[in-house]
């Protein structure tokens, strides 16, 4: 169902380096970085939502398509944190998928995968 494999891995490393720019920047902000988790509930599905659209404009897809793509990128995204993200700066593997927040914004990713791949299909 991922139709080019090669494009959504790429978009995958997009994702997660976006992601932890972003996360990077934001919890060094002053009164801002307390609310890390907050921010990236929005910033999240709108970077998946742009890569969504990276992809399916190019591709095409149905929505099985998005939840397909959303899936593998979240896959993707959580063995990058299993080898650099936690290891490096958490430390404990319990304590960031015990984050409600993470899982929520898997959900939100999850969502803005579908609609991405129902809003920006391939115009043939």
């Amino acid at each position: 169902m991922i139709k080019k494999l090669g494009r959504a891995t790429a978009l995958a490393l997009l994702i997660w380096v976006l992601i932890f720019t972003a996360i990077s920047i934001i919890m060094f902000i002053p009164g801002v970085g307390q609310n890390t988790k907050y921010f990236m509930l929005i910033i999240d599905p709108l970077i998946v939502l742009l890569c969504g659209y990276l992809y399916f404009s190019k591709v095409g897809g149905k929505a099985l398509d998005g939840l397909v793509i959303g899936i593998y990128w979240i896959v993707f995204g959580t063995i990058l944190d299993m080898i650099i993200t936690i290891p490096l700066f958490v430390k404990s593997y319990s304590v960031f998928y015990g984050e409600w927040s993470l899982w929520v914004s898997f959900t939100l990713s999850l969502v803005a995968a579908v609609l991405s791949a129902v809003i920006f299909k391939k115009k043939i």
